[in-house]
Order: C-alpha cells, then sequence, then structure tokens
C-alpha cells in the first residue's frame, strides 16, 4: 500500500538508527516545548472568551485546565535533558513511553474539542441573540401609531438588523452544507430588499390608518421579513444542532431534508445506494472475509472512483464463495435495508414527478411520456427487487447480488440493474424536454409582467380602474405561469444551491406579487399622495429585482443541464447534469459486462416554504 514495501521500512529504521541520537532527541524535546506553547497560547485566547461569558466560564476553564495539563505531560514526556554522555550516545529508542504519550495526546484532543465546541456555542448563542433583537424591534416597530414613535423604533430596528446583518455574513461560510449557505444567502438578500418596503409601505400606512388595503400591503412585509429571520434561525440551530448528518447511512433516511429534495437529489439518492450496495458486496467478496480497510471500502464510493474499472475487484476474487454465517447475516440484512430505501427513494420521486404531470403549462403529450417512463421505471424497479430476494435465497453460485454479485453474470438472465438506470435515464430526459420547452413561454410571461408593471402606475395615476382590474387578471396568470415554471426548473437543478435559490425566489415571487397590484390600487385610491407614489415604486422596484434573479437563474438551470460539449464545458460547476448521472452508470455498467461479470450494486448520498 502506497507504495511501502517491507524493505523499505527496515531501511528506513536502519537509517534512523545511524543518525546522531543527540540531534533526534533534540528534536523530540523541542516538538514537545513547541507543542506545548502553541496549547498555552489557544488556551488563553479560550480564557478570554469564558471571561467575557459567565455562563461557559466553568466549562471553559475546566476544559482549559485539561488541556495545559495534557500540554505539560507531552512536553516532559519527550524532554530527554537527564539523559548525557554515554548514556545518550547509546539511548537508541528515544521515546521509551509511547503509551504515555498517546494517553496524554488524546487527553490533548478531547479538551481542544471541547474548547471550541464551547466556543461554538457562543457563535450561536450570538447569532439567535441576535435574530431574537431583530424580532423583539420588529413588533415594536409594527405597533407605532404616530411618526415619532416610527422613526425611533425604525432607529432601534436598523441598530439591530446590522448587527444581525454583520454576524450572519461573518460566519457565512462556516456552515459545512451547500444547503445551508445558500439557505442564509437567500434569507439575507430577502431581508435587504424587504427593509427597503418596510419603510415605505409602513409611512403609507400611518399616513392613511383608515385603509384595509394599506394595511395588507405593509404586513405582508412584516411578515416576509419574519420569514427570512426564522429562516435564519433554522439554519444556525440545524447547523450546529442537528446531528443528523453525523448518523450512519442506515439513519440518514429520517432526515427532514429527504422530504425537499428535488427530483434530481432524489434519482441521486437511488443510483448511490446501487453504487453502495454493489461496492459492499465487491468489497466482502473481494477478500471472501472482508476487507478491514474502512478507508479503501469508503473511497469506493467516490464518484470518480466509480468510473475507474480498475477499482472494480477481480473475477477471479469475486468469484469466490463465502461460507462466514455473518457475513450471510450482515448481507440480508443490507439487503433488507436496500429494499425499503430504494422503495421510499422511488415513491418519493414518482410524487414529485406529479408537480410535472399536474402541471398546466405541460403539454399533452410530455405529460403522456412522463407518466409512461414512470410505469417502465417501476417495473424496472420490481424487477431489481425480485432478483435481489432470489440471489438471497439461491443455494450455488455464491452470495448474490443482483446481476452476480457472487459470481459472473448469469447467463440468458438480462441486467436488470442496467434496465432499471436505463429507465431512471429516459425518466431524467423527459423531465428535461418537458421544462426546456416552456422555456420561451416562461421568458415570455416575465417581459409581460414587467410591461404590466409599468402600465399599473399610468393606469392608477389615470384614475382607469377597469382597466387596472382587468390586466391584473393577466398579470396574476403570468404570475402563476412563473410559479409553476420555478417549481420544475427547481427539480432539474443540478446544485443545491440553485434548487434553494430557485425555490425562495419562486416562494418571495407569489407572495409580492399580489402586492404590486394591490399597491397599484392605492396609488389609485391615492393619487395625489406622495407616499402611496414611493410605496408602489418600491413593490415594483422589488418585483423587478425577483423577476431579473429569476431570469438568471433559470439561464444558470439550463446551461447545467445542456447535454452539449461545448455548453457544459461554459462553467465547471455546473458540468455534471442530470442525464449525464444515470447515463454514465449505464455505460459503465455496459463496459462492465463486455469485460466478464463483475459485481453488483449499493451507494449513498443524502414546512414546505424552507428552501
Amino acid at each position: 500500500m502506497y507504495g511501502i514495501t517491507q524493505s523499505t521500512v527496515n531501511n528506513q529504521r536502519f537509517r534512523v538508527r545511524d543518525m546522531d541520537n543527540e540531534q533526534i532527541m533534540s528534536t523530540f524535546g523541542n516538538i514537545g516545548h513547541l507543542l506545548n506553547i502553541a496549547v498555552e497560547r489557544f488556551i488563553t485566547i479560550g480564557e478570554i472568551i469564558a471571561e467575557e461569558n459567565i455562563d461557559i466560564k466553568g466549562d471553559m476553564y475546566e476544559a482549559a485546565k485539561e488541556a495545559r495539563d495534557a500540554g505539560k505531560s507531552i512536553e516532559r514526556l519527550c524532554d530527554i535533558s537527564p539523559l548525557s554522555g554515554m548514556e545518550l550516545r547509546h539511548h537508541i529508542e528515544p521515546l521509551k513511553d509511547y503509551g504515555a504519550i498517546i494517553l496524554a495526546a488524546r487527553s490533548l484532543l478531547s479538551s481542544v474539542t471541547r474548547i471550541l465546541l464551547l466556543v461554538d456555542i457562543i457563535v450561536v448563542k450570538k447569532l439567535l441573540t441576535a435574530k431574537k433583537r431583530a424580532s423583539e424591534s420588529l413588533e415594536k416597530l409594527e405597533s407605532v401609531m404616530n411618526f415619532t414613535e416610527f422613526v425611533r423604533a425604525f432607529s432601534v430596528f436598523g441598530t439591530e438588523m446590522i448587527e444581525l446583518a454583520y454576524l450572519t455574513g461573518h460566519h457565512r461560510n462556516s456552515f459545512k452544507e451547500e444547503r445551508r449557505r445558500a439557505q442564509m444567502f437567500s434569507a439575507r438578500q430577502i431581508l435587504e430588499k424587504s427593509i427597503v418596503i418596510l419603510l415605505t409601505s409602513s409611512k403609507n400606512s400611518l399616513i392613511h390608518s383608515d385603509c384595509v388595503i394599506v394595511k395588507e400591503n405593509r404586513d405582508t412585509v412584516f411578515c416576509q421579513i419574519r420569514r427570512a429571520m426564522d429562516l435564519i434561525h433554522f439554519v444556525v440551530k440545524d447547523s450546529i444542532f442537528d446531528s443528523a448528518k453525523h448518523m450512519p447511512f442506515e439513519k440518514q433516511a429520517s432526515n427532514p431534508n429527504y422530504e425537499n429534495e428535488s427530483i434530481y437529489t432524489t434519482i441521486k439518492r437511488i443510483v448511490n445506494l446501487i453504487k453502495r450496495y454493489k461496492y459492499q458486496m465487491s468489497y466482502y467478496e473481494g477478500s471472501g472475509e472482508g476487507n478491514n480497510n474502512s478507508d479503501a471500502y469508503f473511497s469506493f464510493l467516490d464518484d470518480d472512483l466509480w468510473k475507474s474499472e480498475k477499482n472494480l475487484p477481480s473475477a477471479a476474487g469475486g468469484g469466490r464463495m463465502v461460507n462466514n454465517t455473518n457475513f450471510r447475516k450482515h448481507l440480508s440484512s443490507e439487503s433488507l435495508d436496500l429494499r425499503e430505501e430504494l422503495s421510499l427513494a422511488f415513491e418519493k420521486l414518482f410524487e414529485k414527478a406529479h408537480d410535472f404531470t399536474d402541471s398546466p403549462y405541460i403539454s399533452h403529450n410530455h405529460r403522456k411520456n412522463i407518466l409512461s417512463y414512470c410505469d417502465n421505471c417501476k417495473l424496472e424497479f420490481d424487477l431489481y427487487l425480485n432478483t435481489i430476494m432470489k440471489d438471497q435465497h439461491e443455494d450455488g453460485g455464491g452470495v448474490g447480488g443482483v446481476g452476480g454479485v457472487g459470481g459472473g453474470q448469469v447467463k440468458g438472465r438480462s441486467d436488470p440493474e442496467l434496465g432499471m438506470l436505463s429507465s431512471l435515464e429516459e425518466l431524467c430526459k423527459q423531465l428535461v424536454v418537458s421544462v426546456s420547452s416552456q422555456i420561451e413561454d416562461f421568458n415570455e410571461s416575465l417581459k409581460i409582467c414587467s410591461k404590466l408593471v409599468k402600465s399599473f402606475h399610468v393606469l392608477a395615476t389615470n384614475y382607469d380602474i377597469d382597466n387596472l382590474n382587468q390586466r391584473s387578471s393577466k398579470f396574476h396568470d403570468c404570475c402563476d405561469h412563473i410559479f409553476d415554471i420555478c417549481k420544475l426548473l427547481q427539480h432539474i437543478a443540478p446544485t443545491e444551491r440553485l434548487q434553494v435559490q430557485a425555490k425562495c425566489l419562486a416562494i418571495n415571487l407569489r407572495i409580492y406579487g399580489p402586492q404590486v397590484f394591490i399597491a397599484a390600487k392605492i396609488l389609485w385610491k391615492y393619487s395625489n399622495s406622495s407616499a402611496a407614489n414611493e410605496n408602489f415604486e418600491s413593490f415594483s422596484d422589488m418585483w423587478k429585482w425577483l423577476t431579473n434573479e429569476i431570469s438568471m437563474i433559470a439561464k444558470k438551470i439550463l446551461v447545467s443541464i445542456n447535454t452539449t460539449k461545448g455548453d457544459r464545458e461554459v462553467d465547471a460547476e455546473y458540468k455534471l447534469n442530470l442525464t449525464g448521472i444515470t447515463g454514465g452508470l449505464t455505460s459503465e455498467r455496459s463496459n462492465e459486462n463486455m469485460a466478464g461479470g463483475m459485481c453488483d450494486s449499493k451507494g449513498t448520498t443524502s414546512s414546505s416554504d424552507i428552501p
């Protein structure tokens, strides 16, 4: 492994023994001393933080004491200054008490980890406290009755929002999951844009306090600001305290994110389940009794390694029959878990496909094709599961997986794994085609909406309420079209960042869209009011920003799923497209079958208003 042989190790030991022992001892002593200094500096910072946060002071000082003791122990164990003269020259092994050093290092690691966790708690507490203060100041701002109170309350709210914006921006990149970072980014975007509208809508509400629709206009903005704050609260708590990402794979099915997955992510989960099962079978079959190198096993889950045939077990190794009872029990358990996971994943896939078939904007032919491909996926999936169960009960041919995991491909039997992957690929292609066929109408709806919003101002100031109501109907129809296509684009977006942004923008467009027309009606009712005019302009600017962002996200998604080679090279970030996932696996499987019987399958990956 890693090109190191036993002779290489022996030669290394020989060269170390030929080195100057005094120099070796001095190096060990310097390492221990420098480590202790670094630990002391680290502890000092932790103690300073503890002085500013009384609630963690006791735990922090306790962890700091353990880290300090461990650092001193390591320095003492590495110090060989008492040795001198002949004793030093003939001291072949520099450190005799290896066990004590290991124990001290473990203690140091544990105490340092505790200090880091305590600091994380402080960071989360600051974020949540800032969010709480901003929420409280928002409530006070909502209940003001005159301009004097409003100016005072808005000043306090602005100060709290600056603090919240600073903390969320400073710690935005500390979230490991792409989805959480995208959610934080989207929440910050909506907060920034909504606060601008909050100022004009609140001013308009104070001037025209007797008008119901004015209050509705303002309350909608308050509601969206609260939703954005709640999303920040959710992301902070979920990212720090949620332990789902640390669970074994078998427990990840209960992760609530599963419900919010797009069709792209669900299909990727299915493919990775098959990968994981396949390589686990290869892992056990290749050695007869299993390989104890866990790193080697989990490296099989990497997409690049999946594409390399050299990582597949040899036919000779894969043909051995495993008689280990524990392995057979484990295999049966894994197969049961696979069936449950795949059944749930396919169930969610077909549920999400209803977003396409139920859309009034998808053509009849496309809807018919999607249903047909879904039925084909169900048939191939049932065949795949039946083959797994059948191979589990076969007495001969080794411990089977699908397509002959225990040995070569069973002669005369079609590969159900290949059939299932092919059916998923065809379904992917049809979904992409169905959305792509609507993009021209989607862009047209965006243009029409922009023209209608501009016409609202003219009609409102000219007191033309009949034409204003008539055009509002067309405006709402276009908004519904845009929202529906955004939902479909979210399903085929290949990254979580694009999925979250598409969903968040679509939700806000659906909420702020009707408010643009209400702002126009307020302007029609109070056409001589500068506050009403400013209010309409702020909602119009919000609408313009939303449509521009949606148009940009739609273009990014379409570029990412384009199947032509030139377009895939436009942006390396989006080069993994929807149809390419299953297509690549299908071609791999075909190459495997041509090269000779190979092993079979298994793999792993990960309120509706939360993107």
